[in-house]
């Protein structure tokens, strides 16, 4: 039987672990959705929440998770994460890799990607994007291929 999404692990309900700069949680049966709460580990670098099993981890990538300035690694791939990615994640300007493939994803690229000067990966395959791919994608130039 799948746990919900991190609801018994206390952790990161509380405040007494902002400083926390590494979560991988890759891999589990989590199900429900991310909590709100992720917002207040604003010292992450790294959030990986990936699943190559079968993973029930939906509803939206939550704007809380703009709060995580430091942030390098996003990678929620492998989940069942619907809506638009929002706005607020082009202003995580220091994300280096975003994987969020093999979700249920909408909406287009929002042009605003081009302030992720530092992105060297993004992999948004598998998902439900549409439109064209923004000229701004060009300004990407530590974007490999």
């Amino acid at each position: 039987m799948a746990t919900p999404v991190l609801h018994k692990a206390h952790a990161l309900r509380g405040a007494t672990i902002t400083k926390l700069t590494y979560v991988n949680l890759s891999d589990n049966s989590f199900d429900g959705e991310l909590p709100n709460t992720i917002g207040n580990l604003t010292q992450l670098v790294t959030l990986k929440i990936c699943c190559y099993i079968p993973c029930i981890l939906g509803g939206p990538i939550l704007l809380e998770i703009s709060n995580l300035k430091s942030l390098i690694d996003l990678d929620l791939g492998g989940n069942k994460l619907s809506g638009k990615i929002p706005s607020s994640i082009y202003d995580l300007t220091n994300l280096v890799t975003i994987f969020l493939r093999s979700n249920f994803l909408t909406g287009s690229i929002d042009p605003r990607l081009r302030k992720l000067k530092y992105l060297t990966s993004l992999d948004l395959s598998n998902n439900n994007i549409s439109g064209t791919v923004p000229p701004q994608f060009g300004d990407l130039s530590r974007l490999t291929f």
